[in-house]
């Protein structure tokens, strides 16, 4: 069996999009004779934590982590909060009126680069140099958010260059959202880019996402890879046919400031006005998000829940009518291929999404069967939509669910195959 060391930042119990790629990989790996071995970090800064998702993690797999140094910790002290977590999309940097915020946000921007968790990069480094040798590795993958990850990667292949990198990006390096909450100085942009194209360049494989991540990529690396997220059977359980007390609309996981979508809030509004219609938040909600919801007087539609285990959060996306799905809004969102949207097709339900319409999300919908995507101003289109749905789920008691199977391409163990492919080209 062939052994590949997979050098991932998220790993379960932490709980977030980043986790989810890796570890389902990791669940099918074996099935194409290859053994994953992982190598992650003893304290992990994240929003949440999910001890279900330690059951996808087979038996016996190899994990090893070690310490990083992280001054999110340290930040949280200055500003009197507990523990080792962070915000929503960065919220807590987006706040400039702060004296000690903003000196955060410029030691973020001037002093780690290219991200916070580059205190994990000496002790994983020769962790992962170790690793190599003792497992007798002769391909790593790093993935990335954080790119502090490829880094990584890139130390072990200078040490030893028969070792083949294949470099997963989740997200893109410099064009990454929340770049621009960022004070960069000029050399620190200089620096950043020049890393980023170290990584593209050395890489032997570059692995991407998305058809537009892979089009920002072309002119750096020579063979890049598209390799969607997808969905894992196996966690879509079967939900009896319950009418809902109101036409529900649902969204689960991270709702970030860049999703606010105020012409969405008013189409709500408006047929909640009307019709019987609810909306259902299931995890963390950035504060900004939280402010709008109040603003545009929604507190009697809009449910929040907290953060709930993965399975929890899918039988909240299999009960509900309509899912919504917002892209954020973000330069180079044309390529944002959110995680969530392979299990809402999954589900077959009626998804509302908000987005680039030349985007890859429009796309992967339109290839799939599904609705449009919105505009992100369309509120009469968005309006009209969901008095459709509300008075379809009054006279027929449900919303129809899609019966196309298109979707199937995207189910992980199929997209592990393809990963294999990838990896035991070497």
């Amino acid at each position: 069996m062939k052994k590949v060391l997979i050098i991932t930042y998220y790993w379960p119990p932490v709980s977030s999009p980043g986790v989810q790629r890796w570890l389902k990989f990791s669940k099918y790996l074996r099935s194409f004779d290859i053994e994953p071995i992982i190598l992650t970090v003893d304290n992990p800064v994240a929003p949440s934590t999910d001890q279900s998702l330690m059951d996808d993690v087979p038996r016996g797999t190899k994990v090893h982590s070690t310490a990083g140094w992280e001054p999110t910790a340290v930040f949280n002290r200055l500003v009197g909060k507990k523990g080792n977590t962070t915000a929503v999309g960065l919220g807590d940097i987006q706040d400039t009126t702060s004296p000690i915020k903003r000196l955060a946000k410029y030691l973020r921007s001037n002093v780690f680069v290219p991200d916070a968790k580059l205190g994990w990069y000496y002790s994983a480094r020769n962790k992962a140099v170790q690793m190599t040798k003792q497992y007798n590795i002769q391909t790593i993958i790093t993935t990335g958010p954080p790119h502090t990850a490829h880094l990584i990667g890139r130390y072990v292949k200078k040490q030893d260059s028969s070792v083949r990198w294949v470099a997963d990006f989740r997200d893109p390096w410099t064009g990454l959202y929340y770049e621009q909450y960022l004070k960069r100085s000029t050399r620190s942009k200089k620096k950043n880019e020049g890393l980023e194209q170290a990584v593209l360049q050395e890489s032997d494989v570059v692995i991407t996402v998305s058809s537009g991540l892979k089009r920002s990529f072309e002119k750096s690396a020579s063979i890049i890879e598209v390799l969607p997220n997808g969905f894992d059977s196996a966690d879509l359980p079967a939900v009896p046919a319950i009418k809902n007390s109101t036409c529900t609309i649902a969204y689960t996981g991270n709702l970030k400031a860049t999703q606010h979508i105020p012409s969405f809030w008013i189409a709500l509004r408006t047929v909640a006005d009307e019709l019987p219609i609810s909306m259902t938040i299931v995890g963390n909600v950035a504060d900004s998000v939280l402010q709008s919801i109040t603003e545009y007087k929604l507190t009697d539609v809009v449910t929040i829940k907290p953060f709930v285990p993965h399975q929890e959060a899918i039988a909240e996306m299999m009960k509900a009518d309509i899912l919504w799905l917002p892209i954020p809004q973000a330069i180079g969102n044309e390529s944002i291929v959110t995680g969530k949207i392979f299990e809402y097709l999954a589900s077959r339900t009626p998804i509302l999404s908000i987005g680039p319409l030349d985007g890859d999300a429009a796309a992967i919908l339109h290839n799939c069967d599904r609705e449009s995507m919105f505009q992100y101003d369309d509120e009469a289109g968005m309006t009209s939509y969901l008095r459709q749905k509300v008075t379809e789920w009054k006279a027929a008691g449900k919303v129809e669910k899609h019966q196309s199977d298109k979707h199937m391409i995207y189910e992980r163990k199929a997209l592990t195959a393809d990963l294999a492919d990838i990896i035991l080209q070497s």
